[in-house]
């Protein structure tokens, strides 16, 4: 007898038991709702690019933007932000290096600014660069780019971030 049918049964079985609980995990109650749905965070963020010092004054816009659920997580609370300049982003745009990158400063999530984090899980002081590669099959990559490289490969110095302080949130 061949040891391949029931190595793939063995598989089977295993992966059907791990997709019907995790798949159960949408049936489980939603969590709690946030008392406070709506928030504005004005930040400052003073950089130079080649030599030339930038400064952007702008607000973070949050918003509880209802119950979301994913095989990985199962039901959570799902928010979005943005950028009151710019309701379509929720980064700053450094600079533009080609026409398929861009690079961001992100700003931080909604998440955080909404007090929906765990402490210690998020500081503002280590957000980075975001780098966007979009091919011509509108497929986007992103990573993120150490400061170095930042500054030796692209001429961006991040001089300072002071983002607001986040909420204290209650969840019922």
């Amino acid at each position: 007898m061949s040891k391949k049918p029931v190595v793939s049964l063995s598989v089977a079985v295993l992966l059907s038991g791990v997709l019907v609980m995790n798949g159960c995990s949408m049936f489980y109650p939603d969590p709690p709702r946030p008392e406070i749905t709506y928030g504005e965070f004005p930040f400052r963020l003073e950089y130079e690019i080649n030599g030339k010092r930038v400064i952007v004054e702008d607000t973070v816009i949050c918003k509880f933007d209802g119950i979301g659920w994913n095989e990985g997580w199962g039901k959570y609370r799902k928010w979005v932000e943005y950028l009151a300049s710019n309701n379509k982003e929720d980064s700053v745009l450094l600079m533009i290096v080609d026409s398929k990158t861009k690079l961001y400063y992100t700003t931080g999530s909604a998440r955080y600014y909404m007090g929906d984090w765990e402490p210690g899980m998020y500081n503002p002081e280590y957000t980075i660069v975001r780098y966007d590669a979009f091919f011509a099959t509108n497929w986007g990559l992103s990573g993120w780019v150490p400061k170095d490289e930042l500054s030796n490969k692209y001429g961006i110095k991040i001089i300072s971030f002071e983002p607001s302080e986040p909420i204290v949130n209650t969840f019922k």
